[in-house]
């Protein structure tokens, strides 16, 4: 088990593991629709740097599942198959984010 999770986060690199990490944390700061906006202490975290750096990195989320279906087709074989899990494995994260923040941004627009 640890030996197929060391390989999968070997094959995705180290960029890519800290994109998708700082992405799955930004779902656990969620701040829930309807919270009132904080301008001082820690909750300037959650209210308002990390609602606006989430669109940011959607887009570089899907910036890179596009990259990686564009190598994915000239490749073959081997490199083919590593290029369509990292580009899955993006789409996953990016469907992730897309759920977990659609309401907050439903609530403020």
């Amino acid at each position: 088990m640890m030996g197929k999770l060391s390989t999968f986060l070997s094959d995705l690199r180290p960029l890519r593991v800290g994109l998708y990490s700082i992405a799955l944390v930004f779902c656990f700061f969620y701040p829930g629709a309807g919270t009132p906006t904080v301008y001082e202490g820690i909750g300037v975290l959650s209210t308002l740097i990390i609602p606006s750096l989430v669109p940011l990195v959607f887009m570089v989320l899907l910036l890179d599942s596009l990259m990686n279906r564009v190598w994915m087709g000239d490749n073959e074989g081997e490199v083919r198959k590593r290029y369509k899990t990292r580009m899955i494995t993006g789409l996953l994260i990016t469907l992730i984010v897309l759920i977990v923040w659609t309401p907050f941004y439903i609530a403020i627009w």
